[in-house]
């Protein structure tokens, strides 16, 4: 599991701890063209996305820091 997508945010009592993770816009199998079990217009919004930079060089961060 990557150690970057479950952030401790607060903790709310000692027995308690509250977590927040990133929003997943899909896979990056889904994002590089496989669109198997997709509906069409999930693929047909998959064909119109375009990443960011920043997006990019942000998971290619969290992957180097997991290797």
């Amino acid at each position: 599991m990557n150690a970057y997508l479950i952030i401790i945010i607060k903790n709310l009592y000692r027995e308690c701890l509250a977590f927040a993770t990133e929003p997943v816009f899909a896979s990056l199998d889904n994002l590089l063209g496989n669109h198997d079990g997709l509906s069409e217009a999930v693929v047909k919004h998959l064909k119109d996305h375009n990443m960011f930079d920043v997006e990019i060089k942000y998971g290619l961060l969290q992957v180097s820091l997991d290797l």
